[in-house]
């Protein structure tokens, strides 16, 4: 059984989990690894922006994909009922005229919309474009999985206190994670 293939793009020899399956292809793999893929996806994108934004908002309109949008954010919706409640609160707020929309604060795209960071605070927002809020979001994300690691690593810190034992790597990576839970105490 062939557990690797060569991509005929970057010529680099790849395990066949870095193709995507394609059935009809011999070893059931495209003969173009994800990476190259990937940056061909995007090359085409940006080249032919204006056709495929036009096809991107045909397929939207598909009976499929109206179904689809509508069960993935009644999911998000109903993942933290407080996300709507703020989300609802800021339109409320913007119509009102009790908060104006202002550009995005990191690039200042004009078109924004209200990213909140604490969704206990509803009309605490910060103004973002919709490039910027995705790479927030991707940003938190990020961060959140290094505040649990650290957070883990702490955890497993207090067993050691207690009397277990640890090899010295884990030993150095519970020091770094209790230093970066240190600097995320701080904010930064």
């Amino acid at each position: 059984m062939i557990h690797s293939k060569q991509c005929f793009k970057c010529v680099t020899i790849k395990p066949l989990s870095d193709f995507y399956k394609h059935s009809a292809m011999a070893d059931g793999h495209l003969n173009k690894c994800k990476e190259c893929n990937k940056k061909d996806a995007l090359e085409h994108r940006l080249k032919n922006i204006d056709k495929v934004r036009a096809y991107d908002k045909r397929r939207a309109k598909l009976p499929e994909r109206i179904k689809l949008a509508l069960r993935v954010n009644q999911e998000w919706r109903l993942a933290d009922k407080r996300r709507a409640k703020c989300h609802s609160a800021v339109a409320r707020a913007i119509k009102n005229g009790e908060l104006n929309p202002i550009p995005c604060i990191r690039c200042g795209e004009v078109k924004s919309l209200a990213h909140h960071e604490d969704y206990d605070k509803p009309l605490d927002v910060m103004w973002l474009c919709q490039p910027c809020h995705k790479q927030r979001h991707k940003e938190l994300a990020f961060l959140m999985t290094k505040y649990e690691q650290a957070i883990l690593s702490a955890w497993r810190l207090q067993q050691i206190q207690e009397g277990d034992t640890v090899d010295p790597i884990a030993a150095k990576w519970i020091a770094e994670a209790i230093e970066l839970l240190k600097l995320l105490a701080k904010g930064k």
